[in-house]
């Protein structure tokens, strides 16, 4: 395959010098060949074999607005970047450092790994994680947040929703070979995602979102926790029903994951909801 150079790199210039915090979380696929990422229609397992890389999808107030039509299609960041922010456009390469905890201060390894987005963190089936619009925050108080593909997570071994510090960086050709290889053409041939294949352009039905949550909890909780599933089964999360930790944490949580966390714990938030 001949490499086709693009324009990504001009996407980390602005804040190539800057270190950003942002949350995490990850998202599990269950069949490779079925479920697709937005940029393109892309093979979300590309970096199976890259040490050190992961597929991400960002936040959609990171990557708002969308280049061609629908809900999930290509990624610009745009919003962002006129605002002085950092994208998450299709394409775009991180520098990641975990901070050793997450915002349950669970204790967490330290680890540098480098990311791609490849996807999209829809609000529409994440609002705990992604927020919808420029400078919004999710409910655990991040601007920007990173989903990582599950499978590059294990691998990685960075444990559960680490924060992170990151910045955009330049893609290595390699990364930019196998963004291209996975992506470009995969919807119908000459159609796909300019930043990653520029001579592809929009004109086909959208992709499929991100994965949903499969309504269980992955990695497993811990035995002081249990596994709650909102209603819709868009997102599960691991819930302390003690009453001391449900309280200190239910103010964080968004409406449809409060109300099966009430009915599973028995319980009743008494901090105001944030989503």
């Amino acid at each position: 395959m001949v490499l086709r150079l693009i324009a990504v790199s001009s996407i980390a210039v602005a804040s190539a010098n800057t270190w950003f915090n942002a949350s995490t979380s990850r998202f599990n696929v269950k069949n490779y060949d079925s479920q697709k990422g937005s940029c393109g229609g892309c093979g979300l397992n590309m970096f199976a074999d890259m040490k050190g890389w992961a597929a991400v999808s960002a936040a959609e107030s990171m990557q708002v607005p969308y280049a061609c039509k629908g809900d999930y299609a290509c990624a610009t960041g745009g919003g962002q970047k006129d605002a002085g922010g950092v994208s998450g456009g299709c394409g775009q390469c991180y520098s990641v450092h975990t901070q050793g905890t997450n915002p349950f201060d669970a204790k967490l390894p330290k680890v540098q790994f480098y990311a791609a987005v490849v996807d999209t963190c829809a609000h529409e089936y994440n609002k705990d994680w992604c927020a919808k619009h420029v400078g919004a925050k999710n409910s655990y108080g991040f601007q920007y947040h990173i989903n990582v593909l599950g499978d590059d997570a294990d691998k990685l071994k960075i444990g559960d929703n680490p924060i992170v510090h990151f910045r955009p960086m330049e893609c290595p050709e390699q990364v930019l070979e196998a963004m291209q290889k996975s992506c470009c053409d995969k919807w119908f041939k000459g159609v796909g995602c300019s930043s990653i294949c520029p001579d592809n352009q929009c004109a086909a039905p959208s992709p499929s979102p991100s994965p949903t949550p499969s309504g269980s909890c992955d990695p497993a909780c811990t035995k002081d926790r249990t596994c709650v599933t909102q209603a819709d089964g868009y997102w599960s999360q691991c819930i302390d029903c003690s009453t001391r930790v449900f309280q200190k944490e239910c103010g964080n949580w968004g409406k449809a994951l409060l109300k099966a966390a009430e009915k599973t714990c028995d319980a009743k938030c008494a901090a105001a909801v944030v989503v």
